[in-house]
């Protein structure tokens, strides 16, 4: 880690969970776009 970096300031969690558009498209409602999920292990992307 360099030595001038500093950790992201947390977000409140509240907030996050009500903007966040993936989290929105699990609960079924409206986005603007259609959020993806993409899972890499081992230099492979999973479905």
């Amino acid at each position: 880690m360099a030595e001038d970096a500093r950790p992201l300031p947390r977000p409140r969690a509240g907030r996050l969970l009500a903007v966040h558009p993936f989290l929105a498209a699990c609960r079924r409602t409206g986005t603007g776009y259609t959020p993806v999920w993409i899972m890499r292990q081992a230099g492979r992307y999973l479905p």
